[in-house]
Order: structure tokens, then sequence, then C-alpha cells
């Protein structure tokens, strides 16, 4: 079994290669909370990762909130993070085969979610950013609840 230190580098070179390879023009971080706050899954030493690597090829890095997350659930009329990977997919049918069954609360999350969370927060920074989510109309929503 692999130590927690040959983790970390694996998880570091994954994200040096991801970033390398899809050279990206902007890069949006969930800011995820666990219970009481407390930092899920090392999701802080992840993202300051990230956001290392993001400085290092000059590329804007941004934040997405939890309000920012919800206006988006709001916006696609979702209830729950199926709804919205459910949603998700059917923007982008391309990424339908990974949308996992639906799940019981007593059952673990599928790992295959993960692209679905990060999918959520590039749309909810895209929709922070005023643009349309494509095959969703904003007319009717104003520019504070676009905004907070």
């Amino acid at each position: 079994m692999p130590s927690r230190q040959a983790k970390r580098e694996d998880g570091q070179r994954r994200i040096v290669s991801l970033v390398a390879l899809t050279m990206p023009s902007e890069i949006a971080i969930s800011r995820a909370r666990g219970k009481r706050g407390v930092n899920p899954g090392g999701m802080l030493r992840t993202s300051t990762l990230v956001r290392r690597q993001a400085a290092l090829g000059a590329i804007p890095c941004e934040f997405v909130g939890p309000k920012g997350i919800a206006r988006l659930f709001q916006v696609l009329s979702v209830s729950n993070k199926y709804e919205m990977a459910a949603a998700a997919a059917d923007i982008y049918q391309e990424i339908l085969w990974k949308l996992p069954p639906g799940r019981k609360r007593w059952q673990t999350e599928p790992r295959a979610m993960l692209v679905f969370d990060a999918l959520a927060a590039g749309l909810a920074y895209w929709h922070q950013q005023g643009h349309p989510i494509p095959g969703f109309e904003l007319e009717g929503i104003s520019d504070q609840q676009r905004f907070g």
C-alpha cells in the first residue's frame, strides 16, 4: 500500500500533467467545506497546488464559494448533487457515460461524482461572470440573483 507521501506526490504529478496537457485559459476551484467547516479530504492542499501551478503558467485562478454553487442549483432548478450532475451531463453529452446511478443516503458517493463537482464549479464560475449557461435561459434572472 502506497504511503501518504507517495500518494501526495502522485497527486502532484497528476495536477501538473493535467494543467500542462489542457492549458486552460482560467481555472475555477470550489471552496468545498465538510461538516462544521472542516477541510474535506485534503482539499486545501490540493487547491494550493492547483493555484501554484496556475501561477507558474500565468493562468487566472478563481474560487467559487458555496453560495455560487447554490445559485447555480437555483438557476438549473435542481435540488441535489445528483440532479446537478444529470443537468451537467445533459449540457455536455460527452460525459453522460460517467453519470453514476442514483444512490441511497447510506451509500458512499461514487468517485465519478468528482467530475460533476468540478463541472459544477466551472459552471458556477461561468454564471458568476455573467455568461449564459448552455441550454438554459437566464432572461428572467436579475443581476442580484445572478451575482448575489
